[in-house]
């Protein structure tokens, strides 16, 4: 198995960091996200979950989930005709590269572009139908904004982010023998 370089980060610095941001996640959550927004317009954010990283757990956690739907424009001379809408899943662990502190360091050495690459490279994705299915068979959750399971309300965000956790896991796109180079560097040098 090829391991991915990464941002490079010392994950003790990272440990540290998420310490020291630790009263300021919202702060730092917001300006990931006003990033994202801005680098990438098309991509449309539909949930966001920040009080993941704010828990203490015995097992590896998510830092934060963000999900966004995506519609994928078919390149002239392809096959397909008409645009497909696809899920991309931010849900990077605590302590991670890819976390708030890991963020809040990448914007430091001003490797904010690296940091997105690493992010967009290693997003999970799945198509719009598998996203739905997967809320409804495997999270046990509803679509329906009336119900008191829809997943997106807040007192649904554990059972929710724990699904998640799982589902990143499975379509995650740097696994051995996917397309993605594993040995991409995203460091600043």
């Amino acid at each position: 198995m090829i391991k991915d370089k990464g941002l490079e980060f010392n994950h003790r610095d990272v440990l540290t960091r998420s310490i020291a941001i630790a009263p300021s996640r919202d702060k730092y959550f917001m300006d990931l996200i006003n990033q994202y927004k801005t680098r990438y317009p098309g991509m449309k954010l539909i949930y966001a979950n920040n009080t993941t990283g704010n828990q203490v757990h015995d097992k590896p956690t998510a830092d934060f989930v963000l999900i966004f739907k995506v519609q994928a424009i078919p390149k002239p001379g392809s096959l397909a005709k008409v645009p497909k809408t696809f899920i991309m899943l931010e849900c990077p662990l605590q302590f991670s590269d890819r976390s708030l502190a890991g963020w809040t360091m990448a914007v430091e050495q001003n490797n904010m572009d690296g940091y997105f690459q690493y992010m967009i490279d290693t997003a999970a994705r799945l198509s719009w139908d598998r996203f739905q299915e997967y809320i409804e068979a495997i999270a046990l959750l509803s679509l329906d904004k009336n119900s008191d399971l829809y997943w997106k309300k807040p007192e649904n965000s554990e059972a929710f982010t724990s699904r998640i956790m799982q589902l990143c896991a499975q379509y995650n796109p740097s696994k051995p023998g996917s397309k993605i180079q594993q040995t991409k560097d995203y460091a600043k040098k």
